[in-house]
């Protein structure tokens, strides 16, 4: 949305996107909260968002403006949620696991009890996990589902490395940069499964 029609949706979240038969096709959907990136002032002078789905910044400050690079972690995740809670059934379509998933990255019986607290408490919690390669690997891949874990960790792992480089700060992608970059991981990840 933002690189061909300057639109940032702040809403990224599983609900809001709509997959269709076609296997490339999909949409996203409940433009309540979208903006235009050539915007001079924002309406919302809060934090928008499905907490799920929110990128840590926007989870941690109140004073940071919605960028595209919030919209890509936010898609981050909605991928994320789905390879932790789902597994493929040997009909091939899609279910809810049976096993209950261990506690992840997505606690949201636990963001519920922090009350008015919850978007910083769980952004703490999330930059925890996500901040280093090290802490990434160790507690949040393995709350994947097997399956999606062998096929799509390689797309994790390397989707949050650009998300939170451990370099520096200036080794960070510009935002053009970064959603080149994913979306080259998407197709290659695609590419792989396909052929799989």
């Amino acid at each position: 949305m933002f690189t061909t029609h300057g639109v940032l949706h702040r809403d990224v979240s599983y609900g809001n996107i709509m997959l269709l038969p076609s296997p490339k096709d999909g949409m996203l959907i409940d433009f309540d909260l979208a903006i235009s990136a050539n915007r001079s002032s924002v309406s919302a002078h809060h934090r928008t968002g499905t907490i799920e789905f929110m990128a840590v910044d926007l989870l941690e400050g109140a004073d940071v403006i919605h960028s595209p690079r919030h919209d890509i972690e936010s898609f981050f995740y909605v991928l994320l949620l789905l390879a932790i809670r789902y597994s493929r059934a040997s009909d091939g379509k899609l279910q809810a696991r049976k096993e209950k998933y261990r506690d992840s990255i997505f606690l949201e019986n636990e963001m519920m009890k922090l009350g008015k607290d919850a978007m910083l408490h769980f952004g703490t919690l999330r930059a925890g996990l996500m901040i280093t390669h090290k802490r990434f690997c160790a507690k949040v891949l393995p709350t994947l589902d097997r399956d999606a874990r062998d096929k799509l960790g390689q797309l994790f792992v390397e989707w949050r490395g650009l998300l939170f480089p451990e370099i520096s700060e200036d080794k960070q992608l510009t935002e053009q940069q970064l959603y080149a970059a994913v979306l080259k991981m998407l197709e290659t990840a695609i590419e792989r499964l396909q052929g799989a």
